[in-house]
């Protein structure tokens, strides 16, 4: 009877990631998890949160993001990023600009939560020595059949996206409570015609424009 020894060692664990033997730790590329404890070793080299913890502390919801290699966690955000390139943000070159200046800023990180209301807010997670982190919340309506972002979707993802780095006047209002896309893109109208107009809701409509929702004007 033939024997065969195998002659590479396998490393890699039910996960899909490299098992170190020697110091017990999972390697999944950006840093080492503890996989007994269920935490991370140290901090992830984009300082995007101060916590240790795979879940808790970390702004992960499992449910609607990962952090697949340790690195930055916000799977839920980068996809609607890249939906919304994909469908060359519905033509809007305001709102391109808008969402890809938040992406790409390496000074702020953006944990974006499909939720009903529509906000953004510094992350409970910031601490001193680490980068801005925002938690922005925006309602997420596709059509029945999963194809397409509604044009609320759209242009509240600018428009909470912008909000970092735009200062709000005193007054300001959110578009988002409304009932209907009519009632929005009446509202959005109404404001961005104010004598002042706050220069986040400009950019709302001209997002709405570029997109063709006023062209019968």
């Amino acid at each position: 009877m033939l024997e065969l020894t195998p002659t590479d060692k396998v490393t890699e664990n039910f996960t899909g990631k490299e098992y170190d033997d020697e110091i017990a730790l999972d390697y999944f590329g950006a840093r080492y998890l503890d996989p007994m404890l269920g935490m991370w070793i140290s901090a992830d080299p984009k300082r995007q949160f101060s916590s240790p913890n795979l879940y808790a502390g970390n702004g992960v919801n499992p449910v609607n993001g990962v952090d697949p290699d340790g690195n930055v966690f916000n799977d839920y955000g980068n996809q609607l990023f890249e939906y919304m390139k994909s469908t060359n943000f519905n033509g809007s070159k305001t709102l391109k600009f808008n969402m890809t200046r938040a992406h790409d800023d390496p000074d702020r990180y953006f944990n974006i939560k499909p939720v009903r209301i529509s906000k953004i807010e510094p992350s409970a997670h910031n601490k001193p020595g680490f980068k801005k982190t925002y938690d922005v919340y925006f309602p997420v309506d596709k059509n029945a059949d999963g194809t397409d972002l509604s044009i609320i979707t759209y242009i509240t993802a600018g428009h909470e996206l912008n909000h970092p780095y735009t200062h709000m006047k005193a007054g300001h209002n959110d578009v988002g409570n409304v009932k209907t896309e009519k009632e929005f893109l009446d509202n959005l109208k109404k404001m961005a015609d104010e004598p002042e107009p706050d220069k986040i809701y400009l950019d709302d409509y001209n997002s709405a424009k570029e997109m063709g929702v006023y062209d019968d004007e």
